[in-house]
């Protein structure tokens, strides 16, 4: 397995919990700018792998808003010339795509089949490169989640704990509703595809976010509730908060379908939650 954006926090997730029948490689952008086509085609002439997971990618939200161009060459054209190699090369490609790309006003836990309708840069370039590696390469897995966190990198749970101790008191938006997902348990759920027999299951689209809908004030609240934090989190709206980017105000996946394809058992928010301080935790004083 190759793995690209090898710095980020799924990235790194994978490399922790690697299965000892997995060869991974693993490229940062300095080795692999995924925009490159020349680089696409020497990574592809040079290593030995049978899945892709496309993990790089400009996640700059609101910065995309201003930089265009720069989202839609990471986002999409670079994922186009990727699954082109995929399918020249008889590649699987797993693309990690966004909850970002619904914003459809339905508010039901969102199934593949609905409507996408993005109201960002950010999730417009998504959904493109999307619509490109499935139109390029036939052996193409999309996985699309929502409010990713880990014990790696920057992420929301971080910042939160950072404020928490900083402030005497957190204000949080509580009218975006969607699904904390652990990097951890998406890793878990990418290895489940590799490891699968390739004949028992279909290509396409498939949500991946563990289970029960929030809100960010929400998440916000238990993170600090369960790490022992009493800064109250105050729920403000989301035009009190205003973005240069816009969020979808309800972005709930269903992943059944995942479930039932690959036979994986998703664990609720709370307990994935509950993981990831405890590694947090364990890190933290490893440490000092």
């Amino acid at each position: 397995m190759l793995i690209t954006g090898a710095g980020g926090q799924l990235a790194r997730c994978l490399a922790d919990i690697k299965p000892a029948d997995i060869n991974l490689h693993l490229l940062d952008k300095s080795e692999f700018n995924i925009a490159d086509t020349d680089q696409i085609d020497a990574v592809f002439e040079n290593y030995d792998f049978d899945f892709i997971v496309n993990c790089a990618a400009f996640t700059n939200v609101d910065l995309a808003e201003s930089r265009r161009d720069e989202a839609y060459t990471s986002n999409a054209e670079a994922v186009r010339r990727m699954a082109s190699a995929c399918s020249r090369y008889d590649k699987t490609l797993i693309q990690i795509s966004s909850d970002y790309v619904y914003d459809n006003g339905i508010n039901r836990p969102l199934v593949e089949s609905d409507d996408t309708q993005p109201k960002s840069v950010y999730a417009s370039s998504k959904l493109q490169g999307d619509i490109y590696a499935l139109e390029e390469n036939p052996k193409t897995i999309i996985l699309r989640t929502s409010w990713l966190y880990s014990e790696f990198g920057k992420n929301f749970v971080k910042t939160m704990l950072r404020l928490g101790r900083e402030k005497t008191e957190l204000r949080v938006v509580a009218d975006q509703h969607g699904i904390p997902t652990y990097a951890r348990d998406l890793a878990h759920a990418i290895y489940r595809i590799a490891l699968s027999d390739v004949g028992t299951y279909k290509y396409g689209i498939y949500h991946f976010a563990n289970t029960g809908p929030t809100t960010w004030s929400e998440f916000a609240a238990c993170i600090l509730e369960k790490s022992g934090i009493r800064t109250p989190v105050i729920r403000i709206a989301t035009t009190d908060y205003p973005t240069p980017a816009n969020r979808p105000l309800y972005s709930v996946l269903d992943s059944a379908k995942f479930s039932r394809e690959f036979a994986f058992e998703i664990r609720h928010w709370h307990d994935a939650l509950d993981e990831c301080l405890t590694r947090m935790a364990m890190n933290a004083n490893a440490n000092n």
